[in-house]
């Protein structure tokens, strides 16, 4: 059974090289987009995701307002927060989110933030293609204390 990735932003552009970035990397995903925080709600009702990458910024209804609503539809799908304004945020995790990952971080970033989620919380899907770990991991051991865990932004420079 594939993967069911909901992906919310209000830019129509980053929602498909979303959902292109996303096919081209994993095997057995399918996706639903919404251009904001209430169609997201809508969509999450009818089709339960498993995985939530929601953008902050948006008209209707923000990430923030958004993210306890739809973590109360899919309590056990994680939300990457993926903002441009990441570093501007106060504790989004009071609000359900589970990773942050500012925009300006990468493609290699997001893609093992999204990998490390949907690992976490239920079977791991196949990669299609192989993506460089970096620094992006939810596990953090004290070798690895740079890497981001849960109810971190993720710190990698690569641009996406």
């Amino acid at each position: 059974m594939p993967k069911n990735i909901l992906i919310v932003d209000d830019n129509d552009l980053l929602r498909t090289s979303l959902n292109v970035l996303l096919t081209g990397h994993f095997e057995d995903v399918s996706f639903v987009e919404a251009a904001n925080g209430k169609d997201a709600i809508e969509k999450a009702r009818a089709n339960p995701p498993d995985l939530i990458i929601l953008d902050l910024a948006m008209p209707v209804m923000n990430g923030l307002s958004a993210a306890p609503i739809l973590k109360g539809l899919a309590p056990r799908a994680p939300i990457l927060l993926f903002t441009l304004y990441a570093n501007e945020l106060r504790d989004p995790y009071q609000f359900g989110v589970d990773v942050v990952v500012p925009k300006a971080k990468g493609a290699d970033t997001f893609l093992n933030a999204v990998r490390e989620l949907l690992a976490s919380h239920g079977t791991p899907i196949a990669p299609t293609a192989p993506v460089d770990r970096g620094t992006a991991t939810l596990d953090e051991s004290p070798e690895d204390s740079d890497r981001p865990s849960p109810h971190r932004t993720t710190n990698e420079s690569s641009q996406f």
